[in-house]
Protein backbone atom coordinates (compact mmCIF):
# COMPACT_ATOMS: atom_id res chain seq x y z
CA UNK A 1 0.00 0.00 0.00
CA UNK A 2 1.36 3.42 -0.85
CA UNK A 3 0.68 6.37 1.38
CA UNK A 4 -0.05 9.89 0.17
CA UNK A 5 2.87 12.31 0.16
CA UNK A 6 3.59 13.70 3.58
CA UNK A 7 1.97 10.79 5.44
CA UNK A 8 5.32 9.51 6.68
CA UNK A 9 6.05 12.92 8.18
CA UNK A 10 2.55 13.04 9.64
CA UNK A 11 3.00 9.59 11.16
CA UNK A 12 6.07 10.84 12.99
CA UNK A 13 3.81 13.39 14.65
CA UNK A 14 1.71 10.57 16.20
CA UNK A 15 4.10 10.09 19.08
CA UNK A 16 5.24 13.70 19.38
CA UNK A 17 1.99 15.64 19.27
CA UNK A 18 -0.59 14.97 21.97
CA UNK A 19 -3.78 13.79 20.34
CA UNK A 20 -6.71 11.66 21.32
CA UNK A 21 -5.95 8.57 19.28
CA UNK A 22 -9.05 6.86 20.67
CA UNK A 23 -11.32 9.46 19.05
CA UNK A 24 -9.45 9.14 15.76
CA UNK A 25 -9.97 5.36 15.84
CA UNK A 26 -13.65 5.88 16.75
CA UNK A 27 -14.16 8.14 13.70
CA UNK A 28 -12.30 5.66 11.49
CA UNK A 29 -14.48 2.76 12.66
CA UNK A 30 -17.71 4.72 12.26
CA UNK A 31 -16.71 5.72 8.71
CA UNK A 32 -15.82 2.11 7.86
CA UNK A 33 -19.12 0.92 9.32
CA UNK A 34 -21.08 3.43 7.24
CA UNK A 35 -19.24 2.20 4.13
CA UNK A 36 -19.85 -1.45 5.09
CA UNK A 37 -16.14 -2.29 5.17
CA UNK A 38 -16.23 -4.22 8.45
CA UNK A 39 -16.26 -7.98 8.97
CA UNK A 40 -17.35 -9.19 12.40
CA UNK A 41 -16.41 -12.25 14.45
CA UNK A 42 -13.51 -14.65 14.35
CA UNK A 43 -15.13 -17.00 11.84
CA UNK A 44 -16.02 -14.29 9.33
CA UNK A 45 -12.64 -12.63 9.79
CA UNK A 46 -10.78 -15.91 9.28
CA UNK A 47 -12.73 -16.55 6.06
CA UNK A 48 -11.86 -13.06 4.74
CA UNK A 49 -8.20 -13.43 5.71
CA UNK A 50 -8.04 -16.77 3.93
CA UNK A 51 -9.76 -15.49 0.77
CA UNK A 52 -8.35 -11.96 0.42
CA UNK A 53 -5.88 -10.77 3.09
CA UNK A 54 -4.66 -7.90 0.87
CA UNK A 55 -8.08 -6.23 1.14
CA UNK A 56 -7.70 -5.84 4.91
CA UNK A 57 -6.21 -2.66 6.34
CA UNK A 58 -6.73 -3.18 10.06
CA UNK A 59 -7.63 -5.92 12.52
CA UNK A 60 -9.22 -4.74 15.77
CA UNK A 61 -9.10 -7.15 18.68
CA UNK A 62 -11.08 -6.32 21.81
CA UNK A 63 -10.98 -7.75 25.28
CA UNK A 64 -14.12 -9.74 26.00
CA UNK A 65 -16.26 -8.40 28.82
CA UNK A 66 -16.41 -10.38 31.03
CA UNK A 67 -13.03 -12.01 30.40
CA UNK A 68 -13.27 -15.19 28.35
CA UNK A 69 -10.31 -17.54 27.83
CA UNK A 70 -11.67 -18.95 24.56
CA UNK A 71 -11.94 -15.41 23.11
CA UNK A 72 -8.36 -14.70 24.19
CA UNK A 73 -7.17 -17.86 22.41
CA UNK A 74 -9.13 -17.02 19.25
CA UNK A 75 -7.79 -13.47 19.26
CA UNK A 76 -4.22 -14.74 19.67
CA UNK A 77 -4.65 -16.98 16.63
CA UNK A 78 -6.24 -14.16 14.61
CA UNK A 79 -3.41 -11.81 15.62
CA UNK A 80 -0.82 -14.34 14.42
CA UNK A 81 -2.70 -14.78 11.13
CA UNK A 82 -2.82 -11.00 10.62
CA UNK A 83 0.87 -10.52 11.45
CA UNK A 84 1.73 -13.31 8.99
CA UNK A 85 -0.11 -11.37 6.25
CA UNK A 86 1.21 -7.92 7.26
CA UNK A 87 -2.19 -6.70 8.46
CA UNK A 88 -2.06 -4.05 11.19
CA UNK A 89 -3.39 -5.17 14.56
CA UNK A 90 -4.99 -2.79 17.04
CA UNK A 91 -5.93 -4.04 20.49
CA UNK A 92 -8.68 -2.18 22.30
CA UNK A 93 -9.86 -2.29 25.87
CA UNK A 94 -13.49 -3.40 25.53
CA UNK A 95 -15.78 -5.24 23.16
CA UNK A 96 -18.71 -3.38 24.74
CA UNK A 97 -17.24 0.00 23.78
CA UNK A 98 -16.52 -1.30 20.29
CA UNK A 99 -20.14 -2.41 19.95
CA UNK A 100 -21.38 1.04 21.05
CA UNK A 101 -19.09 2.81 18.58
CA UNK A 102 -20.11 0.60 15.68
CA UNK A 103 -23.79 1.13 16.50
CA UNK A 104 -23.49 4.93 16.56
CA UNK A 105 -23.92 5.56 12.85
CA UNK A 106 -27.34 3.89 12.93
CA UNK A 107 -28.44 6.28 15.67
CA UNK A 108 -26.85 9.33 14.01
CA UNK A 109 -28.39 8.61 10.61
CA UNK A 110 -31.72 7.35 11.97
CA UNK A 111 -31.40 4.19 9.89
CA UNK A 112 -33.11 2.12 12.55
CA UNK A 113 -31.46 -0.44 14.76
CA UNK A 114 -28.06 -1.94 14.10
CA UNK A 115 -28.07 -5.61 13.09
CA UNK A 116 -28.15 -7.90 16.12
CA UNK A 117 -24.82 -9.59 16.70
CA UNK A 118 -23.78 -11.71 19.67
CA UNK A 119 -21.28 -9.90 21.94
CA UNK A 120 -18.49 -12.29 20.88
CA UNK A 121 -18.74 -10.89 17.32
CA UNK A 122 -17.30 -7.59 18.61
CA UNK A 123 -14.10 -9.11 19.98
CA UNK A 124 -12.58 -9.43 16.50
CA UNK A 125 -13.27 -7.21 13.51
CA UNK A 126 -11.47 -6.58 10.24
CA UNK A 127 -11.64 -3.28 8.41
CA UNK A 128 -11.15 -3.46 4.66
CA UNK A 129 -9.41 -0.71 2.70
CA UNK A 130 -11.63 2.06 1.37
CA UNK A 131 -12.39 1.97 -2.34
CA UNK A 132 -10.93 5.46 -2.70
CA UNK A 133 -8.11 6.96 -0.65
CA UNK A 134 -9.24 8.79 2.47
CA UNK A 135 -6.41 10.92 3.93
CA UNK A 136 -7.71 10.52 7.51
CA UNK A 137 -7.72 6.72 7.12
CA UNK A 138 -4.22 6.70 5.65
CA UNK A 139 -3.01 8.88 8.53
CA UNK A 140 -4.52 6.51 11.09
CA UNK A 141 -2.97 3.47 9.43
CA UNK A 142 0.42 5.22 9.27
CA UNK A 143 0.14 6.02 12.99
CA UNK A 144 -0.71 2.35 13.67
CA UNK A 145 2.39 1.32 11.70
CA UNK A 146 4.56 3.62 13.77
CA UNK A 147 3.09 2.50 17.08
CA UNK A 148 3.39 -1.17 16.09
CA UNK A 149 7.05 -0.59 15.25
CA UNK A 150 7.52 0.94 18.71
CA UNK A 151 5.62 -1.98 20.31
CA UNK A 152 2.95 0.29 21.78
CA UNK A 153 -0.08 -1.40 20.23
CA UNK A 154 0.95 -4.95 21.08
CA UNK A 155 1.43 -4.36 24.79
CA UNK A 156 -1.09 -1.66 25.68
CA UNK A 157 -4.72 -1.92 24.55
CA UNK A 158 -6.13 1.36 23.32
CA UNK A 159 -8.69 2.95 25.65
CA UNK A 160 -11.68 3.63 23.40
CA UNK A 161 -13.93 6.59 24.17
CA UNK A 162 -17.62 5.88 24.60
Amino acid sequence: MTLPEGTEASAAICNKKPMNFGNIVKDFLMRASEEERITFGVYGCAKLMEANPDSVGLCVLAKAVPADVSVDIQNTLMEAHCVEHNVRVLKVDSSEKLEKILSLHYKNNKEGSPPHRPPAEYTCILVQHAKKEVPADEMLLACCDEMMTDGVLFHHPLQLPI
